[in-house]
C-alpha cells in the first residue's frame, strides 16, 4: 500500500486532497441542522494533521470556521492518546513536534489548546489510515491509539483515504478494531452497513 502511495505524483495528490476536503465539507453540512451548530460540544470534530502520503486536511482546519472547533489527537504515552481542541490552528505556537517523526501535535502550554476531557465530548472525528476495507476496518500503523481512543467513542466515525487505499479484500480484524461509520474518499462517500 505505501508503494503504490509513493507512486502518485504531488500534483494529484493535491487535486485529491482538494477534493476530499469539499466532499468532508457537503458531509459536515449534510448532517447538521440549527441545533447542531448552537451546541458547543456538537462542533466539536476530531481531525488529524496528515503523516507521510496521508490525505492533507489542513486547509480545512485553517478556514479556522468559527462554527467548528477542530480537535486533533495528542500522544499521552505508549499507548494511550487523547484530543485537544486548537482554538486557531494556523498559529504555529500553538504545534510541537511529536513522538511520531514528521507529526506535529497540539503543544501542552500554548493558552489556544484544551484537552477534551471525554472523548464523547467529540460529534465526530475524521480518522486517517494506510487502508480501510469495504466492510470499514482500518489498517493503521500498527500502534493501535487509534483503536484505544475511540473504542467507546459514540459518536460519527469517517475513515478518510484515497480511493486507492480502498481495499476489496477483507482486513483481518480483531476485537478491539475499531470500525468506521463511513470512508470518505476523493470520489465517495462510502456508509459502512454494520451487522448487529
Amino acid at each position: 500500500m505505501i508503494d503504490r502511495l509513493m507512486k502518485v505524483n504531488s500534483k494529484d495528490q493535491l487535486s485529491w486532497d482538494n477534493q476530499i476536503i469539499k466532499n468532508i465539507t457537503h458531509f459536515m453540512s449534510s448532517i447538521s441542522d440549527d441545533s447542531y451548530f448552537s451546541d458547543f460540544e456538537a462542533r466539536k470534530w476530531g481531525v488529524y494533521r496528515s503523516l507521510g502520503n496521508e490525505p492533507n486536511l489542513e486547509m480545512l482546519w485553517v478556514k479556522n470556521n468559527p462554527k467548528v472547533n477542530w480537535c486533533f489527537p495528542r500522544v499521552k504515552d505508549k499507548i494511550s492518546m487523547g484530543f485537544i481542541s486548537v482554538k486557531t490552528p494556523s498559529h504555529k505556537k500553538n504545534w510541537v513536534q511529536g513522538p511520531f517523526k514528521g507529526l506535529l501535535e497540539p503543544s501542552s502550554t500554548a493558552n489556544d489548546c484544551d484537552e477534551v476531557s471525554d472523548i464523547n465530548h467529540l460529534k465526530g472525528c475524521f480518522i486517517p489510515a494506510l487502508a480501510f476495507d469495504k466492510k470499514g476496518f482500518r489498517l493503521g500503523r500498527g500502534k493501535g491509539y487509534y483503536d484505544r481512543a475511540l473504542e467507546n467513542f459514540i459518536g460519527i466515525k469517517v475513515g478518510v483515504i484515497y480511493s486507492i487505499q480502498l481495499l476489496n479484500e477483507d482486513l483481518p480484524s480483531e476485537g478491539h478494531d475499531i470500525c468506521v461509520d463511513y470512508i470518505l474518499t476523493e470520489q465517495q462517500l462510502i456508509p459502512i452497513q454494520k451487522k448487529d
